[in-house]
């Protein structure tokens, strides 16, 4: 996801142009997510790009079939393997934090979150053992607390995974595979000796769907809620075929011809009669809303529930019970809020609630929104900007919420960041801030702040006194109780998600540059230890300069691209990257600016000329030869229009040799 955020006031070693090096960032990253609000209207951004490569994928249709999918994978297996094997280049840590590499506008550098990986959907504990599954990077096991990591998904169909879960009762591991906002999968699967090997559970029912949360109900039965509903097998076995749980009143799939369950909890004491769920699409559907079973999952019904929960208000929510089964606890995304979001908003949260009988129907009671969210130590506290980021902004795409097994009234919520309360939510401290930039420890130095997590969170569990947060930057975790800062969990986990890469000779050899979801731009030198991020937030196409390997341009998002002609190297109070972008998006856009650019768009260089670039967008745009040269502002521009793909259309890929170029356009 975008690592945008409104607010960062704290100086970081000097003044570019008489402000702080991170308010430009707050500046610039503000100003980015809003033209991004306008552009894409209710859809999120994140959304807004998943729909693109949907899209991308599927065209001329909206969707593939699963078993077109299954026998595309059986005849890719039978293909001959040609050519020398493939050697992994990046299994270096990636540290976002790395100094000298500290651009006052484009870098994340300081801002606390270490060493990062890729997303991480799920996390599950075993005695002696974490496996965590990632967003189109596979399952990953570690024996030694996180220092080590070990890839046993591999021989999955696919590295698109979401939830992972334990069954208690045999202490086999169960993962789902396809993930939201990335690829689908091909239904569930179990492994008996820790990942070692996989066996698919049931037959094809689940193959096209998203896995959003896997459930046992201690007497027998798998539920799992994914992108066509809920389902239920014997947890006992693999064999046999999954039953559909009945919903009423009966959904109408929508969008995508999808019903989508996002969270089904089991509540203790029930003796899994009991299941709450939440069944609700982000952009909104006639089905968003609670639903509960009283029947072990076999049907549920939609509920009117009562108290401060507003019930046309639902869309994806979260839940969890206390351990004696008699608080449970929602974290709601807003319909109203997400709706208006593209020019009022500051947040999509509806809010979190507890209802203290335990019963999903309510009463509920409101114990926090985004305000007192954003009061309580947030990243997001001192926000001198009209508009932009607050807790919540992204509460369709980055949840959880988990209680404390031993404590009914300490509980964590993820959203943008990590928050804990200690008093059933009367009381809110932020303890995983999006970043240190905009906190007052960080006046006194960018090393002055505990470490924090990467922001937007995804996953967690709590085990052995310790709580682990799964994000888009990888695995973190700290002590249950009385913990400063975290720790990250991510060297060796190479679950990086790239878009792009590219290389150029430098002194030693090449180096190796590279785009990747909401994790910059990375750098990797000759005989370096680790990565560095030069360039921050998502990163997207790149262009190195094949004979300079410090000369690259690279893309924020929406074809907001810049160079550097020093490998990105700063202390913090030089500019090391030149924003020339022909985008609308950019910070400063030219006046005939491009309205249509990919979420990721195509840019590239001459096969014959270095310094001769085309980029893509709506309309195909050229530099006329001037290489490293290359500027663009609302000052004057050197990027002119070579060719008008239309009103609707965008450029998804392009090459470029002398006056010929090629492009390939797709319909927004």
């Amino acid at each position: 996801m975008v690592a945008v955020v409104a607010a960062a006031i704290a100086l970081i070693g000097g003044r570019i142009g008489g402000k702080s090096a991170a308010a430009e960032r707050g500046e610039r990253h503000s100003e980015l997510w809003e033209k991004r609000q306008q552009r894409v209207g209710g859809e999120s951004a994140a959304g807004f790009a998943n729909m693109e490569r949907i899209r991308s994928r599927t065209a001329p249709a909206l969707t593939v079939s699963p078993s077109a999918v299954t026998a595309a994978q059986a005849q890719a297996s039978a293909l001959p393997l040609i050519g020398p094997a493939w050697s992994e280049i990046t299994r270096v840590p990636y540290n976002s934090d790395a100094k000298g590499f500290e651009d006052p506008v484009w870098s994340n550098s300081g801002g606390g979150a270490g060493n990062v990986g890729g997303l991480v959907r799920g996390i599950a504990i075993k005695p002696g053992l974490i496996f965590i599954s990632a967003d189109s990077g596979g399952v990953w096991r570690s024996s030694d607390g996180g220092a080590h990591w070990t890839a046993v998904g591999d021989s999955l169909p696919t590295l698109s995974t979401g939830d992972i879960e334990v069954n208690p009762a045999d202490g086999s591991l169960w993962v789902g595979t396809g993930a939201p906002d990335s690829y689908v999968g091909q239904g569930v699967w179990r492994s008996t000796d820790n990942g070692g090997h996989w066996t698919r559970v049931g037959g094809t029912e689940l193959a096209g769907t998203v896995t959003g949360k896997i459930a046992f109900d201690g007497h027998g039965m798998a539920i799992v809620a994914n992108s066509q509903g809920v389902f239920r097998h014997d947890s006992t076995t693999t064999a046999g075929a999954w039953s559909r749980s009945t919903i009423t009143p009966t959904p109408t799939p929508w969008p995508y011809g999808l019903v989508f369950a996002n969270d089904i909890q089991i509540r203790p004491g029930s003796n899994g009669t009991e299941i709450v769920a939440s069944i609700a699409w982000r952009g909104g559907s006639p089905y968003d809303g609670f639903y509960l079973s009283t029947d072990g999952g076999a049907s549920f019904n939609r509920l009117a529930v009562t108290g401060s929960i507003n019930d046309h208000d639902i869309r994806r929510s979260s839940f969890a019970y206390s351990s004696d089964g008699k608080k449970l606890y929602a974290l709601v995304q807003s319909a109203s809020l997400y709706d208006t979001a593209r020019m009022q908003g500051n947040t999509t949260l509806n809010g979190i609630y507890v209802s203290s009988t335990g019963n999903a129907v309510g009463p509920w009671s409101k114990v926090a929104e985004y305000r007192k969210l954003q009061n309580a130590g947030s990243a997001f506290e001192s926000r001198p900007y009209a508009k932009g980021y607050s807790p919540g902004v992204q509460a369709w795409y980055n949840q959880f919420i988990k209680v404390d097994p031993a404590d009914p009234n300490h509980v964590y919520l993820g959203l943008e960041e990590v928050y804990e309360t200690t008093d059933g939510g009367n009381h809110w401290h932020t303890i995983g801030p999006y970043w240190n930039f905009s906190l007052p420890c960080y006046a006194g130095g960018r090393d002055n702040c505990p470490p924090t997590t990467h922001p937007d969170q995804h996953a967690i569990a709590i085990a052995n006194g310790t709580v682990y947060v799964g994000n888009d930057g990888g695995l973190y975790t700290r002590p249950l109780h009385n913990a400063t800062g975290w720790a990250n969990l991510n060297s060796g986990m190479n679950t990086l998600l790239y878009y792009y890469a590219g290389s150029g000779k430098v002194a030693g050899g090449d180096a190796v540059w590279g785009g990747m979801q909401d994790n910059g731009t990375s750098l990797l030198l000759p005989g370096a230890t680790e990565q560095v991020s030069p360039f921050g937030g998502d990163g997207g196409d790149v262009l190195i300069d094949p004979n300079n390997g410090n000369r690259a341009v690279v893309e924020y998002v929406d074809l907001t691209m810049a160079l550097t002609t020093n490998g990105g190297r700063s202390n913090g109070t030089t500019l090391a990257f030149t924003e020339m972008s022909p985008s609308c998006f950019a910070s400063d856009p030219t006046a005939a600016c491009d309205p249509n650019p990919r979420f990721i768009a195509p840019f590239t260089a001459d096969v014959t000329n270095i310094d001769h670039w085309v980029a893509g967008g709506e309309f195909v745009w050229d530099n006329g030869g001037k290489g490293w040269n290359t500027r663009c502002n609302s000052s004057g521009c050197d990027w002119t229009k070579a060719y008008d793909t239309g009103a609707g259309h965008s450029v998804t890929a392009l090459a470029v040799k002398g006056s010929t170029t090629y492009r390939l356009v797709r319909t927004l």
